[in-house]
């Protein structure tokens, strides 16, 4: 199957990305065609398909933007490729479907050990590791964090131990957010 015939955009513009979120919401069908672009390896890629990846990561978004539900089956196996992606478009939007799913309470419950573990060390190394990674990556890797924190209490002492440390160097947006996620620890 060629989704790529009704999904293709040459520019990432909000309705061209939602207009190709509408076609795989309305084709649910094709969602593994298009989950398997992220899967391929990473080391040998060419242009075109590390655009396709970034391409598939943004449709992905706004598909959970507009109906999380529709991912459902996917987002642990989305998890799980998250360390194996390298670009922060990728990340920033996998990320970003990551915290609408573990925002809701509930969600924890869904969420198996395996899973867990892997979101829990891939936020962290975000946030310690790659301390070059985009502003938004560290943003949604705070947020992650914050909503595991709920199951695995332990996260909360080092989140905020890294934020605190973190903050002062680093941009307004970085700094706002860990602020937030700081008062949101605090209330806990």
């Amino acid at each position: 199957m060629d989704i790529w015939a009704h999904i293709n955009f040459k520019r990432a513009t909000r309705e061209n990305r939602e207009n190709a979120a509408i076609w795989m919401l309305d084709h649910p069908e094709a969602l593994p065609y298009l989950i398997k672009t992220l899967d391929r390896s990473t080391e040998h890629n060419t242009r075109k398909e590390d655009a396709l990846k970034v391409k598939t990561a943004y449709i992905l978004e706004m598909m959970a933007v507009k109906d999380l539900s529709s991912l459902a089956p996917e987002l642990p196996h989305i998890a799980r490729l998250l360390p194996h992606l390298n670009s922060d478009s990728i990340q920033r939007a996998l990320l970003h479907i990551t915290t609408l799913w573990l925002a809701p309470l509930e969600s924890m419950d869904s969420l198996d050990s395996e899973v867990i573990e892997v979101l829990t060390e891939h936020c962290f190394d975000k946030l310690i590791k790659k301390p070059e990674a985009a502003v938004a990556v560290q943003a949604h890797a705070m947020s992650c964090l914050y909503y595991l924190s709920r199951a695995n209490s332990w996260i909360k002492e080092p989140l905020a131990d890294i934020l605190i440390k973190q903050m002062p160097e680093k941009n307004p947006g970085y700094q706002a957010r860990a602020r937030h996620i700081l008062k949101q620890l605090s209330q806990e």
